[in-house]
């Protein structure tokens, strides 16, 4: 692919000429039914359509990640399973478990709701998967 064939749309490159692109641009798919009714009420809330909604989140969600390599480069998020978030801190060379107890965010690194681990934990998605409890059982 040479660089004449691709556009640069918002720090993202499409591998279609100019022409695809105007003609006919990428697209997805919204696999379930609720999640296409949350983003279409979403839009049309915002006055926008559908499609920009989905670019607007999509680009959000790219900008939040490279923020978060560039200024916290030493956590990554590892997994979400048994209902923990497991955060790995390389500066110090642990894993942080994440979990949801008595109204909390807790790590258990630092022993403490309020840590850089559960601020990191904080801007991923899947902080709102935690539960309030102890691991589930598989």
């Amino acid at each position: 692919m040479n660089q004449s064939s691709e556009k640069k749309v918002t720090g993202l490159t499409s591998t279609h000429s100019e022409e695809e692109w105007e003609k006919r641009p990428p697209t997805i798919d919204i696999i379930r039914p609720e999640t296409y009714k949350l983003l279409s009420k979403e839009a049309g809330n915002k006055g926008t359509s559908l499609r920009k909604l989905c670019n607007e989140i999509l680009e959000m969600y790219l900008e939040k990640e490279e923020f978060l390599s560039k200024y916290i480069p030493k956590l990554k998020k590892l997994a979400f399973e048994d209902n923990i978030l497991f955060v790995r801190d390389s500066k110090i060379n642990k894993t942080a478990e994440i979990s949801y107890n008595d109204g909390l965010i807790h790590c258990s690194i630092c022993k403490k709701s309020l840590c850089f681990h559960t601020l990191y934990a904080m801007s991923q998605s899947d902080i709102a998967r935690l539960e309030p409890g102890q691991r589930k059982k598989r």
